[in-house]
């Protein structure tokens, strides 16, 4: 069994729920069948948006070096419980290539539901960053995956409000604010929306849509189990 290292802290409540979902999800009777963890769980890495818009310091030392105590401290397999930081996934990736890191984008687009031959009509919602960053279109890609991505932008001051929402602990706020959204998303004909800001998840269990909600955070966790409990090792993109 390999020790995982979650590079987390972006932000607390994100980082918890992946955690819970690892522990939840993971096939354990006792605590020693349940994955080695170390968390650096640093609050003080400098804004992802503002770096990305030239309005701040870049995150990517801090970023660097929280991979690197994980690593250090023996994780062999790296996930990152925030999207918007997976701009620099590749940059991190090259410096500590001694582990498999697994990008989230990735596995949330391995859990979306098959549309047959026909592109899939995806939402993606998250910050404003991760969507004009082209993080979840890029996975598409190199997952060889057909799909239709809607247009967010008439919902995206809602989706953004519903993350700020959660990040300052208004979790009832935070769901009606991106249950409005999903309304929106749901009549504009997607089929499936990518909550693709790990503080999305936080407040999926109490919004209803009848589409499917793909949470990226769950399907991270369960690639991290099985990574975790897999005797191969592999590097960068999975």
């Amino acid at each position: 069994m390999k020790t995982l290292g979650i590079i987390g802290g972006m932000g607390p409540l994100a980082t918890h729920d992946f955690y819970r979902k690892l522990i939840e999800l993971t096939p354990a009777e006792e605590d020693a069948q349940h994955i080695p963890v170390v968390m650096v769980a640093n609050t003080l890495i400098p804004n992802r948006i503002a770096a990305w818009e030239g309005r701040g310091p870049s995150p990517l030392p801090a970023l660097i070096t929280a991979a690197r105590q994980c690593v250090e401290a023996g994780a062999r397999v790296l996930a990152m419980p925030c999207n918007t930081a997976h701009f620099w996934f590749d940059d991190m990736a090259l410096a500590v290539p001694q582990a498999r890191f697994l990008h989230i984008a990735d596995e949330a687009l391995r859990a979306c539901p098959s549309s047959g031959q026909a592109p899939i009509k995806l939402a993606l919602t998250g910050t404003h960053a991760t969507v004009a960053m082209g993080l979840y279109q890029s996975a598409a890609a190199r997952l060889g995956m057909a799909v239709q991505w809607l247009d967010v932008a008439a919902v995206q001051a809602d989706v953004t409000a519903a993350i700020a929402s959660v990040k300052a602990g208004r979790i009832e706020q935070a769901a009606a604010e991106y249950q409005r959204a999903l309304a929106v998303l749901q009549s504009a004909g997607a089929q499936a929306v990518v909550m693709g800001c790990t503080e999305l998840p936080v407040i999926s269990g109490a919004v209803h849509c009848e589409l499917p909600l793909i949470d990226a955070t769950d399907a991270l966790a369960r690639a991290c189990i099985a990574a975790c409990l897999d005797a191969r090792t592999r590097t960068g993109h999975p």
